[in-house]
């Protein structure tokens, strides 16, 4: 177990979106230098991450953000990283972590251990569970709910991880509900992300004057990986101008462009003909590129289907220019396999942008279908084209979704609020509660 330098985190992601770089004099990682030591009868949290904590994720920038949050209120907070390799074989160094337990760690209040970090710290838990150390588990999103070929791996990792904590933090409703499906009387707590990374000033006048303007203009936001769905977005783009050849339900594998079939709406019914009202679109795509081979697909499927010279790939952005592709976009569609939280929409709706998103986690705790965007299945390209669509072909309708995302936006937690309440909780774990 390495525990990092003090210092700058470095490379800050946007949220849930991965998709800029930021530096933040309060996300320091490390031991608590500088930080000070804590009252005689005040908190100290161990938090235990899997790699670099300074990683450019939305899960990781949580992580940081909390941190951050606990220190100002008087909490000592050290950061231990862990290995973490591809999944599962950090479950390789389990055993060595089970019994190289650092005495540093044990000499605190409470640990929380990161819940991406689980398949390496199953024992690590235990043990210090067995040495009267409380541990809690942070749970972005359950690694089982991304479905694929390693979800029973993954459910039996995490049923166990979670068997081993004395609690758990979750970000969202879907992400408790899908907690306690493993482990049904695991005291848990609710803290959404914060969504103060940028300071978007846009207001419904904003919104309505930008909903007049053409093309329409679609963000995806975050990594360039493959349960992100951005080759179904770029199918049901492409879609819009086949009349649905490209676009159908389904058929959402990379490198498979020669979909036919019906279109379908967002709801399940047939799509009306709109004639010759092919709306004029742009697509931006913003965030890192982490699995080249997927990045290289999605471009030559973009190509295959007649869209490469409307689709951008504007890689990692800084916090100004993420905030000026949003500011100038109409929607933000991210239509992935799953999401924990979905940052991401929460993020777009502050610049008046409803989100097409998916129905998979938990996006629901901040979209709301048909109200401020559109909740669709993964891999239904049908179901994203029609909702693209219908914000492209209505106008007014694109307008007042926008006004209901800056109201959504507004009603989010204050972060202060969150922290306390984690604090909270943390102390009454530590206190046996």
């Amino acid at each position: 177990m390495v525990e990092p330098p003090p210092g700058p985190a470095g490379p800050v992601g946007g949220g849930g979106s991965d998709a800029h770089d930021r530096r933040e004099g309060d996300d320091r990682v490390g031991d608590d230098h500088g930080v000070g030591d804590p009252a005689d009868d005040d908190l100290t949290v161990a938090l235990v991450v899997p790699g670099d904590p300074a990683t450019t994720s939305g899960g990781f920038r949580y992580d940081r953000r909390l941190v951050a949050g606990l220190r100002a209120t008087g909490a000592a907070v050290r950061v231990f990283s862990v290995p973490w390799r591809r999944y599962p074989l950090d479950l390789l160094d389990a055993p060595g972590l089970a019994t190289g337990v650092p005495a540093r760690l044990r000499d605190v209040d409470v640990v929380v251990v990161d819940g991406l970090a689980h398949a390496g710290t199953v024992g690590l838990v235990r043990r210090l569970r067995r040495d009267g150390t409380p541990v809690v588990a942070l749970v972005h999103h359950l690694r089982r709910a991304e479905g694929g070929r390693l979800a029973p791996i993954a459910t039996r990792l995490e049923r166990c991880f979670l068997r081993g904590c004395s609690a758990a933090v979750c970000v969202s409703g879907a992400t408790e509900r899908d907690v306690l499906t493993l482990v049904d009387r695991l005291p848990t707590h609710l803290a959404p992300p914060p969504a103060d990374q940028f300071d978007p000033e846009v207001t419904p006048s904003d919104v309505d004057r930008r909903a007049r303007e053409d093309p329409f203009r679609v963000v995806a936001l975050g990594s360039l990986v493959p349960r992100k769905g951005h080759d179904t977005l770029v199918r049901a783009l492409a879609g819009l101008d086949s009349d649905g050849a490209a676009g159908e339900r389904g058929g959402s594998d990379v490198g498979d462009a020669d979909d036919t079939g019906d279109a379908v709406n967002a709801s399940g019914g047939a799509a009306e003909d709109d004639g010759d009202s092919t709306p004029d679109w742009r697509l931006a795509v913003v965030g890192p590129e982490p699995d080249p081979d997927h990045a290289r697909a999605v471009r030559t499927l973009a190509d295959d289907l007649g869209v490469a010279d409307r689709v951008s790939f504007r890689g990692k952005l800084s916090t100004p220019d993420l905030a000026d592709v949003l500011r100038e976009s109409h929607a933000l569609a991210v239509p992935s396999q799953h999401e924990g939280f979905g940052m991401a929409y929460l993020e777009g709706m502050g610049f008046g942008l409803p989100a097409v998103a998916s129905a998979a986690g938990g996006a629901s705790s901040v979209v709301v279908d048909g109200e401020n965007g559109f909740l669709v299945d993964p891999g239904d390209v049908g179901g994203v084209r029609e909702a693209l669509a219908a914000l492209a072909g209505d106008r007014d309708r694109l307008a007042g979704m926008g006004t209901a995302a800056l109201r959504r936006f507004d009603a989010h937690p204050d972060w202060a609020d969150t922290v306390a309440g984690v604090r909270s909780f943390l102390t009454e774990v530590a206190d046996g509660g």
